[in-house]
């Protein structure tokens, strides 16, 4: 579980400077993402990797322990899914959600859809046989990069010869990507 590195709570006007200080660190930390998650190259299940540091909606969090990712909706195989942080108080959870995020230009992030609360951190290919097509959602970019180390054992493309003047026909599963 995360938990939050706590600012300091001075709130005496006469120290403007240090409320500059506070206020010029939450802006300017706005998006901060220095997490990692674990089997990265690998087909088992993610976790959120020790020592992960990231801001979720102005407060910022660091992870202690390699941090188990929650599935409480029963997220299906065969589908992208998306690692959401979700802050409790002063806490932290991370959940399995299969909302595709949006991404908020103000936060420098990729949040749900429904409640910009829920910072979306990682995606993946879920599938029966692991967990395929890690991607870390550090930057607006990131929603479009693939993870190609690692490579399903099965599935993959097939070409159909079609009938008419020879011509071939590409098929490709859901998933499946092609360079």
């Amino acid at each position: 579980m995360g938990s939050i590195i706590h600012e300091p709570i001075d709130v005496n006007p006469a120290t403007a400077d240090w409320q500059r200080l506070l206020a010029r660190t939450t802006f300017q930390g706005g998006g901060f993402f220095q997490l990692m998650v674990t089997n990265l190259n690998s087909s088992a299940e993610p976790l959120v990797a020790s020592g992960s540091r990231f801001e979720v909606n102005g407060s910022f969090y660091v992870q202690h322990g390699d941090g188990e990712i929650l599935d409480p909706d029963g997220v299906a195989s065969e589908q992208w899914v998306f690692a959401y942080a979700r802050p409790l108080g002063s806490a932290l959870i991370f959940e399995w959600r299969n909302a595709i995020p949006v991404f908020d230009v103000t936060k420098n992030g990729w949040y749900h859809p429904n409640d910009r609360m829920e910072r979306c951190v990682a995606k993946c290919y879920r599938r029966d046989d692991g967990w395929w097509g890690k991607v870390l959602l550090a930057t607006y970019e990131s929603m479009a990069d693939n993870n190609f180390s690692t490579i399903p054992n099965n599935g993959g493309t097939q070409f159909f010869e079609s009938t008419a003047a020879g011509s071939w026909e590409l098929s490709l599963p859901l998933g499946v990507y092609i360079i």
